[in-house]
């Protein structure tokens, strides 16, 4: 049975794969293996958000820490809260983008990511040894608790506080910083689309937009863990997107626990994260000069580097990778091509709420020429990114290697090659048995002609 302990959180599906056992056996060794003695708990809208946050906080509890409460949250409104007060460390339940019946943790330990690297690995095996027995107080526990309500279970074993009014106070006012009010006129007659995916991102939003006098065309914006018009994940929202009679300028997807943003275009077609994070650190390249971005990233943002004389560095995918990065280069923006974008304004952290701002700011300095915002990066030709299924993905990757060690470029984060007319990356999945490719070449017919070799020999 594969692990529920993923490189950068805890994940699997609700009721097989992870259970308020496994729920309770990490908060108690969560606690176990910190030290600490007070946790936030936030959790997304899922339908079995709330059950695994009882025995989460049972778990907790059990081994000697007080808990935070602090209701139904995005990932953004978790991660301020971390660092709004002196406590900066807390669990959001959530599985982000995956299917409805998935869920999961992620973790901050003291303001920064938990992960497989720093500690999620020991909490597995710590978890599976049980030397404290904690199993034993996990059966006295669901006799004792099963069967109250959850309302009055949180009032009784919680300390409830809510961080949604501070979070948008702090976003209107950041918001306000970048954007004028004439900036707000003219997106006033954009047409402009938000599709929240049933999740997490409509509540703080759109009270911001409320208090700017933003009236945008929303989608899906009614909290349902049951996600039942498209899967919670930016790019499922185009067959959504392409149903809908009215035509935007632009229209926003964010997924199931507001963490990721995705961007279409006025020909309802997904514009591709390279190009978002090429025109945001060609923008951004006036005022700051250190940035970071995924090194399967577009060729062109390099050629932006190079031309505004600045530096970008390549990155391995992975929340905490990025927060370090930032932390430790004094770097001002980041950005995976899932669609996360990391700002120094937002702690290190990944912000797509943030990400949407600067956005309409650049919506606005290019409001007279929209069609060419995006087309001006598209030099190279590149294609979204492919997934495979491959029984052994380890062994074909190994047997890619041997067999063009000479043009391997890197293996920071999978296997990338470089070719004179072409260069692509193949990184196994975190979570399945597939192989993730992204392929970029001068032309077309280049891609193509890679894309078939890679095809055939990936079965």
């Amino acid at each position: 049975m594969k692990s529920i302990f993923k490189q950068y959180d805890v994940r699997g599906v609700y009721g097989q794969e992870l259970t308020k056992k496994d729920a309770y056996m990490i908060g108690y060794y969560f606690v176990k293996k910190t030290n600490i003695s007070k946790c936030k708990v936030s959790i997304d809208c899922r339908l079995s958000s709330k059950d695994l946050a009882k025995y989460m906080i049972l778990g907790l509890k059990s081994a000697g820490c007080d808990v935070i409460y602090m209701g139904l949250n995005s990932t953004p409104v978790f991660y301020y809260s971390l660092f709004c007060d002196d406590l900066k460390t807390g669990i959001q339940i959530t599985a982000s983008h995956n299917p409805a019946e998935d869920n999961g943790f992620k973790f901050v330990f003291e303001g920064n990511s938990f992960d497989y690297e720093s500690g999620l690995k020991k909490l597995e095996v710590d978890v599976h040894d049980d030397l404290y027995n904690a199993l034993v107080k996990f059966d006295s526990m669901v006799k004792e608790y099963e069967d109250m309500d959850y309302e009055s279970f949180i009032l009784n074993k919680t300390i409830q506080k809510n961080y949604l009014e501070d979070y948008v106070d702090f976003m209107s006012k950041f918001l306000d910083k970048i954007i004028d009010d004439a900036s707000i006129l003219a997106l006033k007659k954009l047409n402009i689309g938000v599709d929240f995916s049933s999740g997490m991102s409509s509540v703080a939003l759109k009270k911001i937009f409320e208090k700017k006098g933003l009236v945008f065309d929303y989608y899906n914006d009614v909290l349902d863990g049951r996600f039942p018009n498209h899967l919670p994940e930016p790019p499922k929202a185009h067959d959504f997107l392409l149903d809908l009679e009215d035509e935007y300028d632009f229209f926003f997807a964010f997924d199931g626990d507001g963490d990721r943003i995705g961007v279409f275009d006025s020909k309802k077609e997904l514009v591709l994260n390279d190009y978002i994070i090429a025109l945001m650190i060609d923008y951004f390249s006036k005022e700051h000069k250190h940035f970071v971005c995924d090194l399967r990233a577009s060729k062109v943002i390099f050629d932006i580097a190079d031309k505004r004389g600045v530096k970008v560095d390549k990155l391995r995918v992975g929340r905490s990778f990025y927060q370090r990065h930032l932390t430790s280069f004094n770097c001002f923006f980041g950005a995976e091509l899932s669609g996360h974008t990391f700002f120094k304004e937002f702690f290190n952290l990944d912000n797509p709420d943030m990400a949407l701002f600067y956005l309409l700011k650049l919506i606005v300095l290019n409001i007279n020429d929209l069609p060419n915002m995006f087309l001006k990066y598209k030099i190279y030709y590149k294609i979204p990114e492919m997934n495979f299924s491959v029984e052994n993905p380890d062994s074909k990757l190994a047997e890619l290697k041997r067999n063009y060690i000479s043009n391997l470029d890197s293996e920071m984060d999978g296997l990338s090659f470089k070719f004179s007319d072409c260069w692509f990356n193949l990184r196994k999945s975190n979570t399945e048995n597939k192989i993730r490719l992204n392929i970029e070449g001068k032309d077309k017919a280049s891609v193509e002609r890679y894309l078939e070799k890679i095809k055939v020999f990936l079965g």
